[in-house]
């Protein structure tokens, strides 16, 4: 295709670093050759490609078919409330979107929230419990306490991370009903992990219910394809493996997406620390609160059932340090999610479900 419709930022989203880990590069397997695989000339002019840009990245719609001009600016109008939407509701950078004003309500003051966010919550907590508690949106407070002390040639005492883990931890966050409060003065939560992931579902129910369900959906490093593509097929992506760039083996490999999603979470360069011989990652591992002191895995890949489900585990997958920790973790993934299918591009080797 004449176009790339992904390329990396120039500087990595506040929301994604602010998370502890992976900034959800555009690193998709380092790039996206192609959206579709083996897309021709004459495949091009039978589908509709709706683009923008929000956040940093572009994001992608792909119906397979021709729209007419009026039909296309319905969806683009409706993806583009969808995106402001998200901006009021969950976007921490928006100090004045709900979230953030939740974030700053005292200690087991209850509050109502919108169903948009109590919808989030309630994904959140989902994929707090299958992770094992590897995804955490909270854990924000911990990545500035170990930057701060790190960056002053400094290792905190136990007593002192004790201290800073206090008031961290999604088991402090409370929805009941429409109802939010958190049991700690938590100081962030964060849903940037997530956050195009739960964008592109809500993107694919709205193509739905006015009446499209072939769609392919795409922002940052993060897809979805739903229905068939223009040849009645499931929709097809060409990706790039950076484990084979630099080889003679063809680094090319072709997925498909039937009403599945797609997403990867990577590092390209993760800054480290040395103090008293040891080396520190700003990969903090949530069931500790302490960062990695090894980086075992340069990319996790998720295939799901849903946008934010593949967002939420291939975040999640980061925080494994071992291949023993990586293959168990992954065999629970598949226990409760039987759909799901995960690889890991380690520094050691390749490890596929």
């Amino acid at each position: 295709m004449k176009k790339k419709y992904t390329r990396f930022v120039a500087t990595l989203h506040r929301l994604l670093s602010k998370l502890h880990l992976v900034a959800k590069l555009m690193l998709f397997f380092l790039f996206l050759i192609a959206i579709l695989a083996g897309c021709s000339s004459s495949e091009e002019n039978t589908r509709t490609e709706i683009r923008g840009h929000k956040k940093n990245e572009d994001y992608l719609v792909v119906i397979p078919k021709i729209l007419a001009a009026d039909e296309m600016t319905q969806i683009k109008k409706s993806v583009e409330l969808i995106l402001n939407q998200a901006s009021a509701v969950y976007d921490i950078d928006n100090l004045n979107s709900e979230l953030s004003k939740l974030i700053r309500l005292p200690v087991n003051q209850k509050s109502a929230i919108s169903p948009t966010l109590k919808q989030l919550f309630a994904t959140s907590h989902k994929l707090y419990q299958v992770s094992g508690g590897r995804f955490d949106p909270t854990m924000g407070a911990m990545v500035d306490f170990w930057k701060l002390n790190l960056d002053q040639n400094k290792v905190p005492s136990q007593e002192e991370i004790k201290k800073a883990c206090e008031n961290i931890g999604w088991h402090r966050i409370h929805v009941e009903g429409d109802l939010f409060w958190k049991s700690s003065n938590v100081p962030s939560i964060n849903f940037g992990a997530i956050y195009k992931g739960f964008v592109i579902d809500q993107i694919v129910d709205m193509l739905h219910t006015i009446g499209y369900d072939d769609a392919f959906v795409l922002w940052g490093s993060t897809m979805r394809g739903v229905g068939f593509n223009v040849n009645k097929q499931p929709w097809k992506v060409t990706i790039k493996n950076p484990r084979l760039s630099t080889s003679q083996d063809d680094p090319r490999q072709i997925l498909q997406l039937h009403n599945q999603a797609l997403s990867s979470s990577g590092l390209i360069e993760q800054k480290k620390w040395t103090v008293e011989g040891k080396t520190y990652t700003a990969i903090i591992n949530p069931l500790t609160c302490e960062p990695l002191s090894f980086i075992y895995h340069r990319q996790v890949n998720v295939l799901a059932n849903s946008a934010v489900e593949a967002d939420g585990l291939a975040t999640a997958g980061m925080f494994l340090s071992t291949l023993e920790e990586s293959l168990k973790w992954e065999k629970s993934i598949q226990e409760q999610m039987p759909r799901a299918s995960i690889w890991f591009v380690s520094n050691e080797e390749d490890i596929k479900s």
